[in-house]
C-alpha cells in the first residue's frame, strides 16, 4: 500500500514532491490505515548506473521504486529487473522494486525472486472499461500470488476525476478482493472527502491486507467469451 506519482502527475516528480506527500500521507490518516510506500516514477532511466539512482531514490527517502521496461526490449528482463535489485539492496535500506514490463516477459513465472510486485496488465486508465478489463487479464495469473509477492493491475485511479464515486468505490473494491497492490495513484495533497472516504475505508483494505495474500480466481464473467488476454503494451510511461 502506498502512493505514485504517475496517474495524476506524470514527469513532474522532485524531492520536495515526495516530501510533501509523506506529509500528506501523514496528516490525512492514510499511513495509519496501512499506505506506507513512495514511489518514484517519471525519471530518466539509467542502463548501466542502476547503482546511482537507488542512492539517489533512498536519499529523497524513497521506499518504492517502480521500473518500466520502457525501449528495453533487446535486453533480457530477467538479468536486467535482477542488477535493478541488487542496486536496490546496496542502498542500505529497504525499498520495495515495482516490476513493470506489461507481462511481457511472463513476470509471475519469475519475479517473485527479484521484486515484490509485477503488472501484468497495460496501463490502468481513469474510466469504467479499463477497470473491469485488468482485473480479467490479472485473474490468469492468480496462482503466482502469496505474502510478498503479487500481481499488478496497476495503479489506483480513485479521485482523479474521469469516473463516478460509485466506479470508484467499485475500482477499490476489485482491487482488494484481487489482493492487488493499493497504490495511490491521485495528488494526497489535494485529496477531497470522497476520495479520502474510499482510500481509507478500513474494512475494504483488511480483505485486500489479508495475510495469506490469496488471490481469487473469475468464476463468471461478464459474457461467455473466452477470458481475456494481454493487450498490447500501453506504454503511457515511455515518453
Amino acid at each position: 500500500m502506498g502512493w505514485n506519482s504517475w496517474n495524476h502527475l506524470a514527469c513532474d516528480v522532485s524531492e520536495q514532491l515526495i516530501r510533501e506527500t509523506a506529509d500528506a500521507m501523514v496528516a490525512s490518516g492514510m499511513r495509519d490505515a496501512g499506505y506506507q510506500y513512495k514511489t518514484c516514477q517519471g525519471r530518466p532511466g539509467s542502463y548501466g548506473q542502476e547503482a546511482q539512482d537507488a542512492r539517489t531514490f533512498a536519499a529523497w527517502g524513497g521506499d518504492y521504486v517502480k521500473v518500466d521496461w520502457c525501449y528495453a526490449d533487446t535486453l533480457d528482463a530477467v538479468t536486467q529487473y535482477t542488477t535493478v535489485r541488487d542496486a536496490l539492496r546496496s542502498a542500505n535500506r529497504p525499498i520495495v522494486l515495482s516490476i513493470c514490463e506489461w507481462g511481457q516477459n511472463h513476470p509471475w513465472s519469475w519475479a517473485a525472486d527479484v521484486g515484490q510486485l509485477w503488472r501484468t496488465t497495460t496501463d490502468i486508465e481513469d474510466k469504467r472499461t479499463s477497470v473491469l478489463d485488468n482485473p480479467d487479464i490479472n485473474s490468469q495469473y492468480a496462482h503466482a500470488a502469496g505474502p510478498g509477492h503479487r500481481n499488478d493491475p496497476d495503479m489506483l485511479e480513485v479521485g482523479n476525476g474521469g469516473m463516478t464515486w460509485d466506479e470508484y468505490r467499485a475500482h477499490f473494491s476489485l482491487w482488494a478482493i484481487m489482493a492487488a497492490p493499493l497504490m495511490a495513484g491521485n495528488d494526497l495533497r489535494r485529496m477531497d472527502d470522497s476520495t479520502r472516504a474510499i482510500l481509507l475505508n478500513r474494512e475494504v483494505i483488511a480483505v485486500d491486507q489479508d495475510s495469506l495474500g490469496i488471490q481469487p480466481r473469475v468464476v463468471g464473467r461478464r459474457s461467455r467469451d473466452e477470458p481475456r488476454t494481454r493487450h498490447a503494451p500501453q506504454r503511457r510511461g515511455c515518453a
